[in-house]
């Protein structure tokens, strides 16, 4: 759970009033995640090979 809370925050954008723009990628991309543990054979595309998104800061 901590990866998928680490790439949905790293992914959210937020404009200068802090209103979220792009919450539904954000979700996606951790779907994505979350897909890709379940079915060996599903591959993210971009992939989260070497990527910062994973990191939580």
């Amino acid at each position: 759970m901590e990866t998928v809370y680490a790439i949905f925050m790293n992914n959210l954008e937020l404009d200068e009033n802090g209103e979220v723009l792009n919450a539904k990628y954000a979700e996606h991309r951790a779907a994505q995640y979350i897909k890709q543990w379940c079915i060996k054979e599903y591959i993210a595309e971009p992939t989260f090979e070497g990527s910062e998104e994973l990191e939580l800061y």
